[in-house]
């Protein structure tokens, strides 16, 4: 189809084809076409697949086997000769040097080599092209020729002298090789003569006795040429419609490269538009850093705060505790001065008493005696009240400065408090 070379590679590419065939029952490139069945050979790259239904019964080494068949020549199995499938994992196990000695894995049933029990009978004869009639005496000579023959030529036979016989040895210039050159040439052309004898006596056993050979041999004839004009009407058919596809294909291929351009466009616009996204990116990435060292900082500060704050919370009871000292302090000052002045009205009403005394007993070393008491009463009782003072006014001014102390530092905490809950929020 590719107008190339016919060489050994078309024999094992075939091989593929049958084993495919054998293994999933049904051709790889199958078409209700023949024009689409040459489209999915001549595209096997991408349209040659397995089926999936049958994937699991059959092993990775004959997917393998059957890829290596069914692909380029270059690269295709067997091209360097048989060697190139004895190391392959789906012959693994077979005996190469014994091979014609060992027994197959499944012999066929037949009796002479024109036994075709094993070959499938094709039905509809109109298929190929035969003409629809149940009179074997009505086909032409080639379906004649055709129709129970053996495959004359095809059929392998070891030690065959057609199929095995060794190259003709190159004439070194002598008489001798010529002559050899020339019996080899008779031999074979008794054994063509032989074969078409045979033949020959095959087809005269299967005419018909009578005379009419030469009318039915006319109509086969005339049958034939509709046959060959209705292929001809079909091919050209064909041709139009490789000529539609490949039209087809050109305005494909017009699609394909529009479709490509856009997606050049679109490739661009996607690369621009990254580009702007990744210096968004540096952008916010430099930006996110610059948040991060601020909230640190004030992390940082709201740690130092919470941590002074915990300080005058500290100092803060400490002066309350003071303070509650104090006040019990000046309740003791309290109570001692009601005692003094307690004391001191107590020495005022003896002393009135003594001087009551005195008048009534007129005598004057009693109230030379009662004065002096008196004094030193007095004494005592001004000794008293001036301790008292000074003991009441210290207890006040420390009271006042504690106070005022305890009400700085409160003012100072509420402050620190202020700060931090605005520094958090």
């Amino acid at each position: 189809m590719v107008r190339g070379v016919y060489g050994k590679e078309c024999d094992w590419w075939s091989l593929g084809i049958c084993l495919y065939e054998m293994l999933f029952g049904e051709t790889p490139f199958y078409a209700e076409s023949l024009l689409e069945t040459y489209g999915k050979i001549m595209q096997h790259k991408t349209r040659f697949k397995f089926l999936d239904v049958s994937m699991s019964e059959v092993s990775k080494e004959a997917r393998d086997l059957i890829n290596m068949l069914i692909c380029e020549p270059g690269s295709r199995l067997g091209r360097n000769g048989v060697g190139d499938f004895k190391p392959h994992p789906f012959f693994s196990g077979v005996d190469w040097d014994n091979l014609r000695q060992t027994k197959p894995p499944y012999i066929p049933e037949y009796s002479s080599p024109t036994d075709t029990r094993n070959f499938e009978l094709l039905e509809d004869n109109d298929s190929l092209g035969r003409p629809h009639t149940t009179d074997p005496y009505a086909l032409n000579k080639v379906t004649a020729l055709t129709v129970h023959l053996p495959f004359v030529g095809f059929t392998y036979t070891n030690n065959s002298k057609l199929c095995d016989r060794p190259p003709a040895p190159e004439p070194s210039g002598g008489g001798d090789a010529s002559a050899e050159v020339r019996r080899e040439r008779s031999r074979l052309q008794r054994e063509v003569e032989s074969l078409k004898e045979q033949l020959a006596t095959r087809v005269a056993n299967e005419k018909p006795a009578s005379s009419g050979g030469e009318v039915t041999k006319m109509r086969t004839l005339e049958r034939t040429s509709r046959t060959l004009k209705s292929d001809k009407a079909q091919l050209q058919e064909e041709i139009a419609g490789l000529r539609e596809e490949l039209a087809g294909k050109d305005k494909d291929v017009r699609e394909a490269k529009a479709a490509y351009r856009e997606s050049q466009d679109e490739i661009t616009r996607i690369t621009d538009k990254l580009n702007d996204t990744r210096a968004h990116k540096v952008k916010y990435s430099r930006l996110a850093r610059e948040k991060e060292e601020e909230i640190e900082e004030k992390v940082n500060k709201i740690e130092t705060l919470r941590k002074t704050n915990r300080e005058s919370e500290r100092e803060r009871r400490g002066l309350l505790q003071d303070l509650e000292e104090m006040r019990g302090d000046l309740k003791q000052a309290l109570k001692q001065k009601n005692r003094a002045e307690a004391a001191v009205a107590a020495m005022e009403e003896e002393l009135q008493s003594a001087k009551s005394a005195q008048r009534r007993s007129g005598s004057r070393p009693a109230t030379e005696d009662s004065r002096k008491e008196i004094q030193k009463l007095q004494a005592q009782l001004e000794e008293k009240e001036a301790d008292l003072k000074d003991s009441v006014s210290s207890v006040q001014t420390k009271h006042t400065a504690e106070l005022q102390r305890l009400k700085e530092m409160l003012a100072a905490t509420e402050t620190t408090n202020t700060d931090l809950q605005k520094e958090v929020s």
